[in-house]
């Protein structure tokens, strides 16, 4: 999942957002393998009129539900300006 954040966001403001993602998803036995903060990179067009954002990456695993509970929770952050989920489905043989 990557998130696109406002860059004027401070240390803390990462760090309870990384929290918040991390206690979505204890609850839906799901598991942060990977939370990397990529920096503030330029934009394709303007969003809330900047023109850089700071992007944050992070791989979740879980059940196969869990996704649908996450994306409305991240609705509510008003601090999240965007959000991409990529579903990766294991087939098994």
């Amino acid at each position: 999942m990557t998130f696109v954040l406002d860059p004027a966001l401070k240390k803390n403001d990462k760090d309870e957002i990384q929290s918040k993602v991390e206690d979505w998803i204890k609850p839906l036995k799901g598991k942060i393998t990977k939370f990397d903060d990529m920096g503030i990179r330029e934009l394709a067009y303007e969003i809330n009129k900047n023109k850089q954002a700071l992007y944050m990456f992070c791989i979740i695993t879980g059940r196969a539900n869990f996704d649908k509970i996450i994306q409305n929770r991240v609705k509510e952050d008003q601090r999240i300006w965007r959000y991409l989920l990529v579903k990766k489905i294991n087939k098994t043989k």
